[in-house]
């Protein structure tokens, strides 16, 4: 290899080298070169993860409000029956 292609690779491997320490800077971990059906399947199953977390969520907000529904139907319900009752008796 001649000097001039010499310095060119040493000059690529540099830019090659700051390119990933400013990736790993960027993301905080070490550029990889994986295989893209396991990143598929990783990003997949990240996704999966969060829809069961958010259903979960959903769920517990649920059951928090279903006592105070309830009692908001058994109080109209009393209401009705008072009513009904009321107006028998008339």
């Amino acid at each position: 290899m001649s000097r001039s292609g010499e310095s060119t690779a040493r000059a690529m491997r540099g830019c090659c080298e700051q390119a990933n320490a400013e990736l790993q800077a960027f993301s905080g971990k070490p550029p990889s070169v994986s295989n893209p059906r396991r990143r598929t399947r990783d990003m997949s199953r990240e996704i999966q993860s969060a829809k069961l977390e958010a259903t979960h969520e959903a769920l517990r907000r649920g059951a928090a409000e279903l006592p105070h529904e309830t009692a908001q139907q058994a109080a109209a319900m009393r209401r009705a029956v008072a009513d009904r009752s009321r107006r028998s008796r008339r």
